[in-house]
């Protein structure tokens, strides 16, 4: 991760200090939420236990969040979350 990038899992730390739901929704290993099955990141996924760039950790994110969605394409896998939902009702 480099000083360009955002920090969303300084995000996601203080959503579960504060009881929030956290969702991650992923296609390749490296988005928020693949740290629920980060074993089997580093087990089976080509650099899923040392990566090319040096840093001596894997391609998988550690994040653990309390749902995970994994999609074959994650835009695709946050639409189908999206329209499981029931519609807002109105206050």
């Amino acid at each position: 991760m480099s000083h360009v990038e955002a920090k969303m899992v300084a995000l996601y730390d203080v959503a579960k200090e504060r009881g929030a739901l956290t969702i991650g929704i992923g296609d390749g290993a490296n988005e928020i939420g693949w740290g629920v099955v980060n074993d089997v990141i580093k087990a089976k996924i080509p650099y899923g236990d040392l990566c090319a760039c040096g840093c001596g950790g894997g391609i998988g994110d550690t994040t653990q969040v309390d749902v995970f969605i994994p999609a074959s394409v994650s835009n695709w896998g946050a639409y189908g979350s999206l329209l499981a939902c029931p519609p807002a009702q109105e206050a």
